[in-house]
């Protein structure tokens, strides 16, 4: 899906140089490449976040 977003983006550009409406659709389509480009980085953070928190319940315990 990134691969689509990259696409829209550069004809965006091209229209922005036109007139307004374009700057605001490169807006738009930006933002959703943002999004989604961010998803699987939040995805492994928050991936890693809940394992070290488990790892410390799992010492706590044990301790």
């Amino acid at each position: 899906m990134a691969s689509q977003g990259w696409t829209r983006r550069r004809p965006s550009r091209l229209g922005s140089r036109d007139g307004r409406t374009g700057q605001q659709q490169s807006v738009q389509y930006s933002g959703a490449d943002v999004v989604s480009l961010m998803e699987p980085v939040l995805r492994i953070v928050i991936f890693f976040i809940s394992v070290h928190l488990l790892g410390r319940l799992v010492v706590g315990a044990a301790g």
